[in-house]
C-alpha cells in the first residue's frame, strides 16, 4: 500500500520503478482532491515509488521499498483519491 496526504487539490503522478530506476507502472496520473490518498500495489519483487503532486516531488528511499504482495504474479495498481 502506498499512502500520501494531499493538503490541496493537486495534479498527481505516482509511478512505480524497479530498483534500477526503470518505470514499470503508472498508478496515478490525474487531479486528486485534498485528503489522504491510498494506492494498492500488487506485484512480486522489490520496487520504489516516485510521487509528484503539484510542485512537490518525492521518491521513497531505497530502505523504504514498496512492499509487494508475493502471491501476485501480475503487476497492478488500484486506489482512491480520498
Amino acid at each position: 500500500m502506498i499512502s500520501y496526504p494531499l493538503t490541496m487539490n493537486s495534479d498527481v503522478a505516482l509511478s512505480v520503478c524497479n530498483l534500477i530506476g526503470q518505470k514499470v507502472a503508472t498508478c496515478v496520473h490525474k487531479k486528486q482532491p485534498s485528503g489522504n490518498c491510498k494506492v494498492q500495489w500488487d506485484a512480486s519483487g522489490s520496487y520504489i515509488y516516485k510521487l509528484k503532486a503539484g510542485s512537490f516531488e518525492q521518491s521513497c528511499p531505497e530502505n523504504q521499498e514498496v512492499s509487494p504482495v508475493p502471491k501476485v504474479s501480475e503487476m497492478s495498481c488500484s486506489g482512491s483519491g480520498f
